[in-house]
Formats: structure tokens, C-alpha cells, sequence
């Protein structure tokens, strides 16, 4: 019984480095931003905890892919790990750094979800920033309102 354990623990180890594989190529893919979103996809769907690796790869997407899809659906999936060490801390810092809207509004929108009061200074400053799009500028206030 031990014998059987033991080889479907190794045979779920291993279903695992292989998923977590196929999702860094995924992630890696520079010829394919749908492949890209593809690998975000998996990481939200199908990874429990990621490890720095995937989270790192993750982060890297979210805030230097050029595709916005891609940016939208990494920032998801870190969404979903925002409990593991540094990724709260990272998606509030991307939130000064971030210049796309749309990925602008999504983590917005995670945030004010998570009740993160730290970045109440930031939304006031995108919410008055004449530089800012209308509609960004309209979550952040939004986003005040809900956290404040």
C-alpha cells in the first residue's frame, strides 16, 4: 500500500513540473501572444500556489508584455496568488508604473477589492492627473469612494 502511495505521489509530482513547464514556455512564447495568454490562462486555472518562477514570469508580463491581453491576464492570475510573499507588494507598485488603461482599471479594480487602503494616495493622484485617461481617472475615483 505504501509501494502504491509512494508511485502516485510521484506520478502527481511529476503531472506538476510538467504543467508548470508547459506553462513557462507558454509564458516565454515571444512569437505568440496568444500562447502567452494561454500560459496566464493556466497559471490562474490550474496552479494552486506558483512558485517564484511562475510568479516572477507572471510579473514580468503584467508589466512589460506589449500586448494587453497578455498584461490583463498575467495581472489575473497574480490576482489569484496575492496571498503569496511580495505579490500584494508588487501589484502596488505596478499600479504607479502602469501606463496601459486597461490594465490600469483591472488592477485597479484588484486592489480595491483586496481593500488596500495603502494606495489610496495613488488613486487620488491618477483621479486628478490631467494626463490620465477619463476612464481610468473615473475607477480611481471609484475606487477611492469604496476604500475610503
Amino acid at each position: 500500500k505504501q509501494q502504491r502511495q509512494n508511485e502516485e505521489l510521484e506520478a502527481m509530482r511529476k503531472e506538476v513540473q510538467a504543467t508548470k513547464q508547459m506553462l513557462m514556455a507558454m509564458l516565454e512564447n515571444q512569437q505568440s501572444a496568444s500562447q502567452r495568454v494561454l500560459g496566464a490562462t493556466v497559471a490562474f486555472k490550474e496552479v494552486e500556489t506558483a512558485d517564484d518562477q511562475i510568479v516572477d514570469a507572471l510579473i514580468q508580463a503584467m508589466n512589460e508584455d506589449q500586448n494587453t491581453n497578455v498584461r490583463i491576464a498575467a495581472l489575473e492570475a497574480l490576482g489569484k496568488f496575492r496571498d503569496q510573499p511580495g505579490v500584494r507588494t508588487v501589484l502596488i507598485s505596478s499600479l504607479r508604473t502602469q501606463n496601459d488603461p486597461l490594465v490600469q482599471i483591472a488592477l485597479i479594480r484588484l486592489l480595491v477589492e483586496m481593500k488596500e487602503q495603502s494606495i489610496i494616495n495613488e488613486l487620488q493622484r491618477i483621479s486628478t492627473d490631467d494626463e490620465t485617461l477619463p476612464a481610468v481617472k473615473d475607477e480611481a475615483y471609484a475606487g477611492l469612494l469604496k476604500i475610503s
